[in-house]
């Protein structure tokens, strides 16, 4: 049963399930003393543009401020990836992963 939250009120109300990665729950990790690990499939259907990049940009910072583990898969070379998210993004993948780039 997925753990639920409001996005409205009265008849008009939508229930969405909260995500499953979010900073809190990150921080909440750190805090019981593990070592946080976030596993991302195909991040570049993500609209630069949407709340979904300003949530996903907090991930990678947290990430990087915990000295956490990001694992993600993209169809983005590392120049497209770093034209579509950015030099902050990109820093931070650079910082904190070990980048495979794969050609065929």
């Amino acid at each position: 049963m997925y753990n639920r939250m409001n996005m409205g009120t009265g008849e008009d109300a939508a229930y969405v399930p909260k995500p499953e990665v979010s900073v809190e729950k990150i921080e909440q990790a750190v805090g019981f003393g593990f070592t946080p690990r976030v596993f991302l499939e195909e991040i570049d259907k993500i609209s630069v543009r949407d709340f979904q990049f300003q949530e996903l940009f907090r991930i990678f910072d947290a990430l990087d401020r915990h000295k956490g583990q990001l694992v993600f898969d993209t169809n983005l070379s590392k120049a497209q990836f770093q034209k579509t998210f950015g030099d902050e993004m990109t820093r931070r993948v650079k910082e904190n992963c070990d980048v495979w780039e794969f050609g065929f």
